[in-house]
């Protein structure tokens, strides 16, 4: 690994070492530093805001609207290119997470299918076959977010 290599991982575990501390700090759980419950801070020995819990607290990073607008581009973005990634089989099928997908013809226009084994999950009519594919792509996509 080059020195960049090594730079960008500890940035990396740096930010996901800062989430962690917050995330134990601004819990329900006891003071990792002096034992105190959560609800107790404020009797630390230390003093509070001088116990290191209340550093941790601080690492909280409240994020702007152009934090967040990023965010939705770059995952947005990110959608896009995995979409892009599904090869379709000369046959009108793909898979995808383990699912079926099929885009096709159908009478006065073309459909899509998600279907899991023998069990249809999802159809739906299109007037394009791309607009058939990219339904069948997105209500994959739907289902996993919904199941995050």
């Amino acid at each position: 690994m080059t020195v960049e290599d090594w730079k960008a991982k500890y940035e990396v575990l740096s930010a996901e070492n800062d989430k962690l501390r917050v995330l134990l700090a601004t819990s329900n759980a006891n003071c990792a530093f002096c034992g105190l419950p959560a609800a107790e801070m404020a009797k630390c020995a230390s003093g509070f805001p001088g116990c290191s819990r209340a550093d941790d607290m601080l690492l909280c990073v409240h994020p702007t609207r152009q934090d967040l607008l990023d965010e939705v581009k770059r995952l947005r973005e990110e959608s896009e290119r995995s979409r892009s990634t599904v090869e379709w089989h000369a046959e009108g099928g793909t898979t995808k997470n383990g699912l079926y997908l099929w885009a096709g013809p159908v009478v006065n226009g073309f459909a899509s299918l998600v279907q899991r084994g023998r069990r249809r999950l999802h159809l739906d009519w299109h007037p394009t076959l791309e607009a058939a594919r990219s339904a069948a792509i997105a209500w994959v996509d739907q289902q996993e977010e919904r199941d995050v």
